[in-house]
């Protein structure tokens, strides 16, 4: 089942987007599945319950905590700046670029900007986008941008 999905999802390029999705989603469901079978059976025999309902929360909350944080996505970007960078720096209009851990769908040029498109949804385009002389209005009334890391912004544009 977990193949079928892969491929079927590799097939139409969206594979690089859903995969933590996946992992996370499979991952949960087969452990959760197990946690649930071991703990009525330690319950059954043992008559334990401290132990079944704490270790959850101390395995789950830590968990939760990274994700929501957002430290994944600092450690993806200053792991990535310097790929990023140079593809911003020349701005070649180009499609399917791997930049460091980012992969970039394409990439436009927008006056000295330059926008990186990453995977996406099918009403919107997001992705980093490069502004050394500050955003431009003109960007307000179409795209949501929101201040990254130095010159860097993060954006959502609507289709």
């Amino acid at each position: 089942m977990i193949c079928a999905v892969t491929v079927v999802l590799g097939s139409i390029h969206l594979i690089d987007f859903f995969w933590p999705l996946m992992s996370v989603v499979w991952g949960g469901l087969i452990l959760g599945s197990a946690w649930l079978v071991l703990s009525a059976v330690g319950l059954a025999r043992y008559r334990r319950v401290a132990g079944t309902i704490i270790a959850p929360i101390l395995v789950f909350v830590p968990i939760a905590a990274v994700l929501w944080s957002g430290i994944v996505n600092d450690v993806q970007f200053s792991m990535s700046r310097t790929a990023l960078g140079e593809i911003a720096s020349s701005c070649t209009p180009a499609t399917d670029v791997r930049a460091g851990l980012f992969r970039i769908e394409r990439v436009e040029s927008a006056g000295d900007a330059c926008l990186l498109f990453l995977p996406s949804g099918l009403a919107s385009s997001s992705g980093l986008g490069i502004f050394p002389s500050g955003v431009p209005r003109e960007y307000a009334s179409h795209m949501k941008i929101d201040h990254y890391a130095g010159d860097w912004f993060t954006f959502v544009r609507w289709i």
